[in-house]
């Protein structure tokens, strides 16, 4: 609710007073890639929860290649998944990449 709220500018604003809240959510998805959409939804929910939220869970992101396996997929394949690799879909690669830019960029990322 807070993301739609928030994202409720530009080009999703335009959207929304021409088709309504359908018309916010395309608008929303051509500004906004899902990974992100997903990686901010999940930091803030780790970050200003009481309980471990699940960005703290081992097995939301121990899918997630790191070092030398990383190098060997390409963005396309870490970002859409694969069905002849193991790699994580979006929600993790969303957390780890929004924990990073937060970390490196400040709040404003």
């Amino acid at each position: 609710m807070q993301q739609y709220t928030n994202y409720r500018v530009g080009l999703s604003k335009a959207f929304y007073y021409l088709f309504g809240e359908g018309g916010q959510a395309l608008g929303n998805s051509l500004a906004i890639p899902n990974w992100f959409w997903e990686g901010d939804a999940v930091y803030q929910e780790t970050l200003v929860s009481d309980q471990a939220g699940a960005g703290f869970l081992i097995s939301s992101t121990a899918t997630v290649p790191s070092g030398r396996a990383a190098r060997d997929y390409s963005w396309m394949k870490l970002r859409n998944g694969s069905l002849r690799d193991y790699v994580p879909d979006h929600y993790p690669l969303g957390f780890m990449m929004v924990a990073y830019g937060r970390e490196r960029y400040g709040d404003e990322f």
